[in-house]
């Protein structure tokens, strides 16, 4: 009944506020559970390689990020008429820093001389990653357009895709590969159902190269990292 005594906005911010909390508890515990089990069934060497993929990727793909999403929810709640070139731009130029990334993963590999296994699992991961910095633009749109429920929507979803089948791949005996190509198809299933969302509800995502848009883009969103 308080609920209803409200006014629509805040009602409408309660509302959004319960679903991210919802929507990091599931997430975060998941994630949790999922890592114990991991180091107990991968063992010291192989959750150490695991665990060097995930932080190489995240330190690399730090700067590939521009702050884009930033700017796109702030100016996309400030008007949602931009959200289509905001989105669009955005994701072109996503695509060219994560492109970058991965030729720098590669190449620090390389240098590195990491053994094959481990090298496979940090070109996973990455590619993973870089998967996830296209869903982020996403979810930066959902949040700028108040729909919070888009995001529980599609983090949950590969979130417990994730959990279960990563589970499975290690009771069925697979290792540290198997796990890092699971970790990269939920990000990918993250990212496609994010897409679906955004074309369904919102707009249509592509590609725009708007090289002068981009600029401004780029001058007003880096500080935002």
């Amino acid at each position: 009944p308080i609920l209803f005594m409200l006014s629509p906005i805040k009602r409408r911010i309660m509302r959004n506020t319960g679903i991210l909390s919802f929507t990091n508890i599931v997430n975060t515990g998941l994630l949790f559970l999922l890592s114990i089990y991991i180091a107990r069934a991968l063992g010291v060497i192989d959750f150490g390689k695991f665990s060097l993929a995930i932080a190489f990727s995240m330190i690399v793909f730090r700067f590939s990020d521009l702050g884009i999403g930033i700017m796109l929810k702030r100016e996309v709640a400030r008007n949602p008429s931009v959200a289509e070139k905001y989105l669009n731009n955005g994701i072109s130029l996503r695509l060219i820093s994560s492109a970058i990334a991965m030729m720098s993963v590669w190449v620090l590999v390389m240098v590195l001389g990491y053994p094959s296994d481990t090298a496979i699992a940090i070109l996973l991961i990455s590619f993973g990653t870089a998967a996830t910095e296209i869903s982020n633009l996403f979810i930066s749109l959902f949040q700028g357009m108040e729909k919070m429920e888009y995001q529980a929507i599609s983090t949950i979803s590969a979130s417990s895709a994730k959990f279960f089948l990563c589970t499975l791949a290690i009771i069925l005996g697979y290792g540290i590969i198997a796990v890092c190509s699971l970790f990269m198809l939920s990000s990918i299933l993250q990212m496609v159902i994010s897409g679906v969302l955004t074309k369904k509800r919102f707009v249509r995502p592509g590609l725009l190269f708007d090289f002068d848009f981009w600029k401004k883009l780029i001058r007003e969103s880096y500080p935002c990292l």
